[in-house]
């Protein structure tokens, strides 16, 4: 990414932070509408999934800054959603819930 994108990402996550909990509960909602296969994924309660979301976009917003540092964490996440048993079909329907997300907070 160029250094202006990196700055306007960053600039308008800020505006996410304050609706951050509540933009979580409906990420899974939407993931879930869209995917509801991945439900069995996840355990009964999210609380800890969305506060894992919440951290995991807020590191790699942080970290676009850094991509030599970002993407080693980045590859770990998606080594352990491997053993979590998400699949490639996943992925796509987890990029729709996000933008749904992003543009409804």
């Amino acid at each position: 990414m160029r250094p202006d994108q990196v700055a306007l990402v960053q600039s308008t996550f800020q505006k996410f932070v304050p609706v951050a909990y509540p933009a979580s509960e409906f990420f899974y909602q939407e993931l879930f509408r869209l995917a509801p296969e991945t439900r069995t994924l996840f355990s009964a309660d999210l609380t800890d999934q969305r506060n894992k979301l919440i951290k995991t976009l807020t590191t790699v917003v942080q970290g676009l800054n850094y991509p030599d540092a970002l993407l080693p964490v980045v590859h770990a996440l998606g080594q352990r959603h491997v053993g979590y048993h998400a699949t490639s079909a996943h992925y796509s329907k987890v990029g729709e819930a996000l933008i749904q997300t992003l543009r409804k907070y």
